[in-house]
Order: C-alpha cells, then structure tokens, then sequence
C-alpha cells in the first residue's frame, strides 16, 4: 500500500451499485463492497446498511464499520460517532439515536473518546442566560441529532449516563481522562486555570464551589437558601460565584463580593461591584464608600492605576490595550497598559475602546481618538457609530439634526446625505435607512424578513440601501440589514454598482424559502423570479 499511498485516489463504483476507493492504476485500495464511501477529512467513511466506519488511505481499518452514526467533522477536526441505539424522529421530523451510545473522532480516524456514554456534551451554552451562572459555558445538555456538527474544540466534555442531566462529570476531550466524576454536581461550570465552578441544589439550598481537576479536591464557598429546580428556574437572581482567573475568583453573598484563591481562602473582601477586563487580565473592585482596586489574576496591585476611580477596558482581543481613566477630579483621560499618559484628562465621559477607536465626551458632544491619543473624529457630535473592523477610515457620525453623515477621517470631511439609520462600514461599504422611504408590505419583503402572517408595519424601519464612503448607492433595492454581507460580497465580485434588475434577482434569490403564493395569485412583475 505505500505507493498507493504516494498516488491519487478516487472514489469509485464497480457499476453494481458498490463503491471503493481505488489509485491512479486502478487497483482497489478499499475494496469495492460499500453501499456508500466519501472523503471524510483525510480518510473515508464507508456505509453498508446502516453502520457506518472509516478507513485509512492505505484501505486499513481505522473505525469499524459497525456505528450506527459518525456526524461531519467541525472547524476543530472533531466529529461525533455513535454506537447502537434506534433510529427515531422527534415532532419536527429529526432523526437521532435513541439510547445510543457517543464518543468523538478526529479527521485521522482516531477515536480520542470511546463511544462509551450516553451522555456527551460539548459546554456550548453561554452562562449569561442565567442570572446566577452570569458568565462562561456550561453544558448544552440536549439530544443529538443526526447530522448536527458538534459546535466546540471539544477541549473540555460534559458526561453522564442520560441524554438530559444535571449529573455530568467532565473528561479531557484529548485523552478521555475523568477530570470530575459524574454525579457529585447538578451543574459543572466549563474549567479555566484547572478549575471548576460547580453546583449542587435541592428544594431549600443552592452550594456553590469549585473542583481543583489537579487535585481532585472540592471547595464550598457558599451556601445559599433558595428553591432551585435547574439553573433558568430559580429564586436566587444574582450571580453567586465566577470563574477563577489565574489564582483568584470571585464569590457573591447576595450582599458583597470577596475574592478567594484555589485553596479557598478569603484574599479580598468588601465589595460591592466588580468587573474583570479580559484582555488586559484587570480585576476592577469597587467599595460602597468609593474606593476603587486594581489587580491581576495573582492578586498583585497595578500599581500604575492607583487613584484612579474608574476604567474601561478594550472590547476586543485585537485592540491595543489603552483604557480611558477616571481621575480624582471626574476627568477623563487615555492611558496605556504601563501608565503613560496617551490623551489628557479633557473629557467629561469616554466608552469602551473598540477596534482602536475610543470614544470620549466633551461639553456633551461625541468624537473619538485612536489607540495612540490622537483624534480621528473631533468632539462635534450627538453620536457615531462604533467600527465592526479595525483602522476604518470612513464612521457616520450623527449630528443635531438626529441624522448620521458620512465622516471622512482622511479628509475630516462630512458626507451631505443624511440618514435615520445606518450600520457601520465594512470594506467600504454600509447599509443606511434614508428618512421617509416607502417599504411596500408584499411577498418579497415578507420574505426577507421570515414571515408569512402577522404585522409587517414593525418591521419597516430595518429595510434600506446599501451604499459606499461617497454616498453612492450600490444596491439599489430595499433591503433588509441581515443580508447586508450578502449582498455586499455581490457588489465586490461586481467591482461597481448592481443595477437594480440585479438587486432585484439577489432579493429573490434571499428570499425564496419564506415566499409564499396562493394558486389563485397574480404574481407581479415585481415578485416574479424570471
């Protein structure tokens, strides 16, 4: 097999309704006996009936053909096989393996997780749906269905011995060591710095703490009274703890925050407010009285923020990391990540620095500076709109008239055509709702926006045009923001504006799932997709 392993192969049918994969010569490297064989990452995967295997590019057996399912490989070259169980279909028609049994592969073939368990999550599901969770992920406990992509680098995996469970334990997605039992929580927190935050609830009281997946030690924090049926069905409405940073967390009482470090010990107390900055790895702590303090994930002071009463923190992990600053006086200023002085304390109010443009206030007004202090739109505006990439040249920025206008930071030159809306550009191009335009309440844009019943009036105000820095329209149609990338992408591939017979054939390539026609209909000129 090695010199078919320095050839080409093909996939290929013997003409009996078998396939196989065979070399540039012809010779059978995986036998021509599948019903069905494809690429799948770099091996293949080979169906008779309904078990399914992969095999190597030298035709060995890598998975043996008897899963009842191996989904397609993620962005992660992880996949999900399963083992036995019955095929059934939920109220919408999807089929999934009713007691099956899962584990995960990688695009070699090689299973990193015996399918094993009955229960195997990925934490996909954002804690910030649940007030006392607040942050990180925990485990998207739900059936798999076939078909489905697992959603994660499968890093961290939730298991257990049913399909909905509150019970899980955690394993190491590469090897499938037990990192946490099964069974000690009702709720296991997504790990960070060998940590987990955990829950265990019954009628009258919810415990929180961690687990040291090094150790194999349990830490209580805190004991809380309150009913708790599952995580988005509870009495207690605050955050009860965080994820460890480093060596320190953060635990609520319902009343103040302290932090502790991974043997449990108290290390900070009193505060009433706290936020971490992600990329600048800053702990914010505020006090009732007004004290402010700053420190890293080793609970070591930053020294260089000392006396300042408030911060911001860039939003993005490609930001510079500059904070605007708060001073004893309730000015504002720049700074960067070792203290020096960017921009001075002129400024009323500032926001949250994102994609190197920070924004800052002066005698009510709005403009920005870039990450090195500089000014790149003057403090002459109600508003403008935040970039969505980095370095932009072209903002709109809105002005006392409640319009938003093209600003130029080239030129510092204002655009002339005003709009009631417009999103920021991207590549040159954005999306705006000019005032006062008419959205005709049809098939073409019910379809657009998803709907076939109910009230379209509501939905008016999220149709407009697509246009460049210079005011001109590229798209010449109304359409809704959602398809602004869409469309966007047509006008690149164009290099100049589409006509509006081509805008038209777009939006009814968009819409077309959602269109809908009584057999009695005349259907306009409009709405026909000749």
């Amino acid at each position: 097999m090695s010199m078919a392993n320095a050839q080409e192969l093909h996939v290929t049918s013997n003409g009996k309704g078998k396939m196989g994969v065979v070399d540039n010569d012809g010779n059978e490297v995986i036998s021509c006996t599948w019903d069905e064989v494809t690429k799948w990452g770099r091996v293949y995967k080979v169906n008779k009936g309904k078990k399914y295997g992969l095999y190597g590019s030298a035709g060995q057996v890598l998975v043996p053909v008897e899963y009842s399912d191996i989904s397609a490989l993620n962005c992660w070259d992880r996949a999900l096989i399963c083992l036995g169980g019955k095929r059934m279909k939920n109220v919408n028609g999807r089929s999934y393996m009713l007691n099956g049994k899962y584990g995960i592969v990688n695009g070699d073939g090689k299973v990193l997780i015996p399918a094993e368990h009955k229960g195997l999550f990925e934490f996909a599901w954002s804690g910030s749906t649940a007030k006392m969770l607040a942050e990180g992920k925990w485990l998207g406990s739900y059936i798999h269905f076939v078909g489905d992509t697992l959603v994660t680098d499968c890093k961290y995996l939730g298991f257990g011995d049913k399909v909905f469970t509150n019970d899980c334990g955690i394993l190491d997605g590469q090897t499938g060591k037990v990192l946490v039992p099964k069974g000690l929580y009702n709720l296991v927190m997504e790990p960070h710095d060998n940590m987990v935050r955990t829950y265990k609830w019954d009628k009258k009281q919810l415990t929180c703490g961690y687990y040291d997946i090094e150790k194999g030690i349990e830490i209580t924090v805190s004991m809380i009274s309150g009913s708790v049926k599952n995580v988005t069905d509870s009495n207690i409405k605050f955050w009860t703890h965080g994820d460890f940073t480093g060596d320190i967390a953060p635990v609520n009482n319902g009343e103040t925050w302290r932090f502790i470090d991974k043997t449990g010990n108290t290390v900070r107390s009193g505060y009433n407010n706290i936020f971490f900055g992600r990329y600048a790895k800053i702990w914010v702590a505020k006090t009732s009285d007004g004290n402010v303090d700053f420190f890293d994930e080793s609970n070591k002071p930053i020294e260089y923020l000392a006396g300042y009463k408030d911060i911001h923190f860039p939003q993005n992990e490609t930001d510079d990391l500059v904070f605007p600053v708060k001073n004893v006086s309730n000015k504002w200023g720049v700074i960067d990540n070792s203290g020096q002085l960017l921009a001075e304390f002129d400024y009323d109010g500032a926001g949250y620095p994102t994609l190197n443009c920070v924004p800052v206030c002066k005698d009510g007004k709005w403009g920005s500076l870039d990450s090195k202090g500089k000014t790149i739109i003057p403090c002459n505006y109600v508003d403008f709109r935040l970039p969505i990439e980095i370095n932009t040249r072209y903002f709109f920025v809105k002005k006392a008239d409640n319009m938003y206008y093209v600003y130029d930071t080239v030129t510092q030159g204002e655009g002339t055509v005003g709009y009631v809306g417009a999103s920021a550009f991207r590549r040159g191009l954005a999306w705006v709702r000019p005032n006062g335009i008419d959205v005709p309440d049809n098939n073409l844009n019910r379809g657009l926006m998803g709907i076939t019943n109910g009230e379209f009036d509501k939905y008016k105000n999220e149709f407009g045009f697509i246009i460049n820095a210079h005011d001109e329209v590229m798209f010449p149609e109304l359409i809704n923001a959602y398809y602004f990338t869409k469309a966007s992408e047509r006008i690149r591939q164009e290099g100049r504006a589409l006509t509006k017979s081509e805008a038209k054939k777009e939006l009814l390539e968009y819409s077309k799932k959602y269109r809908k026609y009584n057999l009695s209909d005349k259907i306009d000129e409009y709405n026909w997709d000749y």
